[in-house]
């Protein structure tokens, strides 16, 4: 985490973002107009004032895309694969001779574990992309949420409104509620 946020030249306490709520532009944040996911909206704009964390937002986004283009291959070979031994071995298993049946099954499934073998340096290489392409999600993540959190915490301390009004509609209330109960006390209810 360190090294992310030093290679993008700060710290996550240090990171100079928006001033959220400073404007009545930053308050569309907040709205109920606003998007739904409102720290992609706050990263988006962090992104924007710092062109080296913008940088390596990018290269994490470039990263997926080559990820999935550079397994497609195996992926299709693979799910052929798989497909075949799956059809192979309910092929096997409806041979109604249970000498030749075992003899059949025993070829395919051979055939397959060859084929685990041959690929076992595929399958290493594939488990740790997907283990590498999670770690690097988290931080990620992780990223986004300690760059965020501060401007939200800005906004919240500059912008809580005031109670005044919440009082005051409150007592409207209050006085309401009591005109009305005496009215419905007189009324005989």
């Amino acid at each position: 985490m360190l090294l992310l946020l030093g290679a993008c030249g700060g710290s996550a306490r240090r990171q100079e973002g928006p001033v959220v709520g400073a404007s009545k532009a930053d308050d569309a944040y907040f709205s109920k107009r606003a998007s739904t996911d409102l720290l992609s909206e706050l990263w988006a704009d962090t992104l924007s004032r710092s062109a080296p964390l913008k940088a390596l937002d990018g290269q994490v986004r470039a990263m997926a895309a080559q990820k999935a283009d550079s397994l497609a291959a195996y992926d299709a070979y693979t799910r052929y694969s798989t497909r075949y031994y799956a059809d192979a071995e309910r092929y096997a298993a409806s041979i109604g001779d249970t000498v030749l049946r075992g003899r059949v099954l025993a070829l395919v499934r051979s055939s397959r574990d060859a084929q685990a073998r041959r690929t076992a340096g595929h399958t290493a290489l594939d488990s740790s992309l997907q283990k590498r392409e999670a770690a690097i999600g988290d931080v990620h993540g992780m990223l986004k949420l300690l760059l965020t959190l501060p401007l939200m915490e800005r906004y919240q301390q500059q912008k809580l409104p005031s109670r005044t009004p919440l009082e005051q509609l409150n007592r409207s209330w209050q006085h309401l509620e009591q005109r009305l109960d005496s009215l419905r006390r007189t009324s005989g209810g």
